[in-house]
């Protein structure tokens, strides 16, 4: 059985509402300014969590390759990354990142985030994997470019090195944007069964929809990428999400564990007053002699004034062969107090 676990001030899992975690990655382009501002509005527009990515190049990326010319670009230094995290949890907004090398991780989890996250490049790396489950702290981790049997691996590092209950995955598409017959949400409640843990997922997809339905698909975890101006170029902007637009996901995300609502089926306050108004209860179908036998031909079954309800309809076979104590107009309801037996 899937069990919730602790990630910052909220809990992820079952019984809990949708973690969402507005992904700033390095939309601030290494402006500690913008930062903040994202911060603020990330927690404005009702995130539970921000996640930055965190990121040494010249321990990631040979020089000449795309992703090394970003980060250069992009880093925040240890103490902006400080200031940021403990400017979240004054806005009561949790903060953590990604930190794809074992320097960063340890530099980093002394900053005390409320967890680690495992982006999908680094699915297959085990140094990382295993050091971050070292760490203690709850573990996210993405699957956007693995298969069943590298998410078995991985998962069985955190297993072996940290602490599985304090696990969570997501299912992701290593698209930018993702198509929508690329998404599979179905895999998310498959990989609850598969390995007992929460599920989420990380959003790449354009726009707001496909969040809530990921919730439908039985998502625990919603990530979205979020920038203050989609129309700046390069960096993860164009696909982002901005405040107005994360606001209306949020919103969108909670309507839709609304109207998930409860397991358990129960009929309560203006579905029992519809009950009452449209069930059927027993009435006379004609007029009724006193010390009558009741039978098909004077029993009927009818919606009913809601202040003049008789028996209710499942009573209907018990009532047939019992007398009436008194007479009965036509549509009169029938009570338990207007019968006998013989």
């Amino acid at each position: 059985m899937v069990k919730p676990f602790q990630f910052g001030t909220k809990k992820i899992g079952p019984g809990n509402p949708a973690y969402i975690i507005a992904e700033i990655g390095v939309n601030h382009e290494g402006s500690v300014e913008d930062c903040a501002r994202m911060i603020k509005a990330a927690a404005d527009a009702g995130a539970d969590a921000i996640k930055l990515q965190t990121c040494d190049p010249e321990e990631n990326y040979v020089p000449g390759t795309e992703s090394y010319e970003l980060f250069k670009t992009c880093e925040l230094s240890k103490s902006e990354t400080a200031q940021m995290f403990q400017y979240a949890r004054d806005l009561k907004i949790d903060p953590f990142t990604t930190s794809p090398d074992p320097i960063t991780l340890e530099w980093v989890n002394k900053l005390n985030p409320a967890g680690h996250k495992i982006s999908s490049g680094m699915m297959t790396n085990p140094v990382i994997i295993k050091k971050t489950a070292q760490t203690g702290k709850p573990v996210l981790m993405s699957t956007g470019m693995a298969n069943e049997e590298q998410i078995d691996e991985a998962v069985s590092w955190v297993k072996d090195y940290g602490d599985m209950k304090q696990l969570g995955l997501f299912q992701c598409t290593s698209i930018y944007p993702a198509p929508y017959e690329t998404l599979n949400l179905s895999t998310i409640r498959a990989m609850q069964e598969r390995y007992n843990v929460p599920v989420g997922f990380s959003d790449h997809t354009e726009g707001t929809d496909i969040a809530a339905a990921a919730v439908f698909a039985g998502a625990h975890i919603i990530e979205k990428h979020f920038t203050l101006d989609k129309t700046r170029p390069s960096f993860d902007h164009k696909l982002s999400l901005e405040p107005t637009e994360m606001a209306l996901l949020v919103k969108k995300v909670r309507e839709a564990e609304i109207i998930l609502g409860q397991a358990t089926k129960s009929v309560e306050g203006n579905l029992a007053n519809n009950a009452v108004k449209y069930l059927r209860t027993l009435v006379a179908r004609r007029d009724i002699q006193a010390d009558e036998i009741l039978d098909e031909n004077n029993v009927a079954l009818k919606r009913a004034l809601p202040d003049k309800r008789g028996m209710e309809a499942k009573q209907y076979d018990f009532v047939l062969g019992q007398r009436t104590r008194k007479a009965l107009t036509k549509n009169e309801p029938i009570t338990e107090q207007d019968i006998y037996k013989l």
